[in-house]
């Protein structure tokens, strides 16, 4: 076993990533005095969150995912959440000198701070292409990218999703892996898998006329009515879906295309009544396709709709977390669960969820 630290390494290390957050602050301002800022409150799960943005192309790419959440909140208040987030390329302002190395993986990095960093996050997405920092104790992240236009479709779909994750659990929520479709007596989550029918189902339910809040992640909240959030208001849809959905693919757009992100539909654009900020949650939808023709549906136990709403929400956000596991089972506490044995006639999928929550409902 390795001798623990020495208390004065822990206050080193704090400083030092104290030091380094106020000087992303301080580069963010200054990005902002050279471009402007265009600032925005929104209201998240009943809790006020600002975001303010130095360039207009970084606005363009974040804006329309949370454009749902907008609100007249007095910009005055203080925020249980603020984002301050510059674009290098638009305001010549480069990040500042950091103290870590990056990491020589490809891909995402979430770097692992040392004993002193507790009250900091990080989040490093690509070297040399964005990161952001997260004051826990300030409530305040700081957002940097090297160039807005190259910013992937996935961080347009669903901004700061992992600043989300962190922030959320601290509001007594939990970002879920999970579609959210409904109607004015509440909503089902749809979890599942990639590539088990979330995103299908959830956008076929909006076509039929239901309310929509998630086809890929939301916020969950447990409580004597548990709750479903939305947080963003994009939709995926496969290419090879084209065909079979032309009037979604025709509200698509595609800012970065590559081999792997799909075409996005931001639904309070095209279908704004019918997205929803928040609906009591009322029973729990795992989608499977069957190649049969036609959609039914049958219970499912709990345990096993756990299992598919955990499974890969925990392998995203929470491989280390004991208390995803706990959180989420006291959300799903009580609620009905459904397997949902999907049909090639798509017409037939969103009638069944909606039997499902008039069942639901009934219980």
């Amino acid at each position: 076993m390795m001798p623990a630290a020495p208390a004065e390494d822990h206050v080193r290390v704090h400083r030092l990533l104290e030091d380094c957050f106020q000087r992303l602050c301080s580069a963010s301002a200054h990005a902002s005095e050279r471009t402007g800022v265009v600032a925005q409150s929104y209201t998240l799960a009943g809790h006020h969150v600002r975001l303010s943005i130095a360039g207009k192309q970084l606005a363009s790419a974040l804006a329309p995912a949370w454009a749902h959440m907008i609100s007249g909140e007095n910009d005055d208040a203080a925020p249980a959440l603020e984002i301050l987030a510059w674009d290098e390329t638009e305001s010549g302002v480069s990040a500042p000198e950091l103290p870590w190395a990056w990491s020589e993986l490809s891909g995402t990095v979430r770097l692992v701070l040392p004993p002193g960093g507790e009250a900091f996050r990080v989040h490093a997405y690509e070297e040399g292409v964005m990161f952001f920092m997260y004051s826990v104790a300030e409530r305040k992240a700081v957002f940097w990218t090297k160039d807005a236009r190259q910013l992937p479709t996935f961080f347009r779909a669903a901004p700061f999703l992992t600043l989300m994750h962190w922030w959320s659990k601290a509001q007594g929520l939990r970002l879920v892996h999970a579609g959210a479709v409904g109607t004015d007596a509440g909503a089902a989550l749809i979890a599942g898998k990639g590539g088990s029918g979330k995103s299908t189902t959830s956008l076929l339910c909006v076509l039929a006329g239901m309310h929509f809040l998630s086809d890929d992640f939301c916020l969950v909240q447990a409580g004597e009515e548990p709750q479903v959030h939305c947080l963003n208001s994009s939709g995926k849809l496969h290419r090879d879906h084209f065909l079979r959905f032309p009037e979604l693919a025709a509200r698509s757009v595609d800012p970065v295309p590559d081999a792997f992100d799909k075409p996005l539909i931001f639904m309070h654009e095209h279908f704004p009544s019918q997205v929803k900020p928040s609906l009591p949650l009322r029973a729990v939808i795992v989608p499977q396709v069957t190649g049969t023709e036609h959609t039914t549906f049958e219970p499912l136990p709990p345990a096993m709709a756990l299992r598919a709403l955990t499974s890969s929400t925990m392998f995203q956000f929470s491989p280390d977390d004991g208390s995803a596991f706990r959180d989420m089972a006291a959300v799903l506490r009580g609620l009905p669960c459904f397997r949902l044995l999907l049909g090639t006639r798509t017409e037939e999928i969103a009638p069944a969820v909606r039997n499902i929550l008039n069942r639901a409902n009934e219980v």
